[in-house]
């Protein structure tokens, strides 16, 4: 069900507000927009999402207001530790599982076994549906549902501008919203995702790395990979790359961002360190057990082109490693055969 829900949260996250709150936002990203200077990403990502939620999402007959209004929420709160979020998540996976696709199964086989319906007719009417129960669940769900999605809108670190994903989501819902126009922002939010902020990305990631570079300290390999070791920990115990290691990090983006971290987990992370990004396999390889070292890792070292939510194509990472321990990998027993020799 996370997959489900987290899917549908990252497709729809566009729906915005700009209600003139005085609330700061959770990210730098996002802002208000001017109503005078069109953001043509927002509008399109509201457009998409307004023409095809009702489409990927029959029965759900939300209440917008209380959407948005969770939505807004959400996007002023912070991502760390976040209970309401925890909350919602939790109440929409009840939902989901256990309301609304029993419901929408029933409401279904009822339409299919009705003879008297005209087939063509199926489609319009599963549209026609409201699962709801009452207007108290229409109101809460909708809520969750635009909270879950500003959470996840925030931490996509994606720059989007309030106003127009606003007026994006709204003419995205109105009638005569045409199929040109869903494949005229389908195709401007495609080039976007797939070359305008990858290259913008790219340069910012390189920029940021060659500032590092002239920090005190910082060494640079062939690769690219710029590190700084704090403790050099046991020489004599390096780890190879085909070795496994237990090591305490955090990973955070150019911007600070914290994408990941062993220590808020409360327990070191094992890794074989042939299978993991090139940037920890080789940056690894030059402390011994004990040892911390900072790694700063170009793009094409770590999830290059790669979109891994947060992580956004071509952005570099930087990770603070604390080596705990090396598992030597066992070596491998050839086997021989025996043959016979005929005297």
């Amino acid at each position: 069900m996370k997959k489900i829900i987290s899917a549908l949260a990252i497709v729809a996250m566009a729906f915005a507000v700009a209600c003139g709150s005085q609330k700061s936002f959770a990210s730098k990203n996002i802002t208000e927009g001017d109503a005078q200077q069109i953001d043509s990403l927002s509008y399109s990502f509201g457009f998409v999402c307004g023409m095809t939620t009702p489409q990927q999402l029959p029965g759900l007959q939300f209440n917008w207001d209380e959407l948005i209004e969770g939505l807004d929420d959400a996007m002023h709160a912070s991502t760390e530790n976040n209970a309401t979020h925890d909350e919602a998540y939790e109440r929409l996976s009840t939902f989901f599982n256990e309301k609304y696709y029993p419901r929408m199964q029933e409401e279904y086989q009822k339409i299919m076994a009705d003879t008297t319906i005209d087939p063509s007719q199926h489609q319009d009417m599963m549209k026609a549906i409201n699962i709801f129960e009452d207007d108290k669940e229409a109101t809460s769900i909708s809520y969750d549902y635009g909270y879950d999605m500003g959470f996840n809108l925030v931490k996509a670190r994606l720059p989007f501008q309030l106003y127009w994903l606003k007026k994006g989501i709204n003419d995205g819902l109105k009638e005569d919203a045409s199929d040109l126009q869903l494949a005229e922002s389908q195709d401007f939010m495609r080039r976007a995702f797939t070359e305008v902020i990858p290259a913008k990305n790219l340069e910012r990631s390189e920029k940021w790395l060659a500032e590092v570079e002239n920090e005190k300290g910082v060494k640079k390999t062939e690769s690219g990979l710029l590190y700084l070791i704090e403790r050099e920990g046991d020489v004599n115990n390096k780890p190879t790359a085909e070795d496994t290691v237990i090591a305490h990090y955090e990973g955070t983006l150019f911007d600070g961002a914290k994408f990941d971290s062993s220590y808020d987990r409360g327990e070191p992370a094992t890794f074989p360190l042939n299978r993991v990004i090139p940037g920890w396999t080789e940056g690894l390889q030059l402390i011994g057990k004990g040892g911390k070292i900072t790694l700063w890792i170009p793009s094409e070292l770590a999830y290059g082109e790669q979109n891994m939510s947060i992580i956004q194509p071509n952005e570099a990472l930087k990770f603070v490693v604390e080596l705990e321990d090396v598992v030597k990998a066992e070596p491998e027993v050839v086997e021989t055969e025996e043959v016979e020799v005929e005297e």
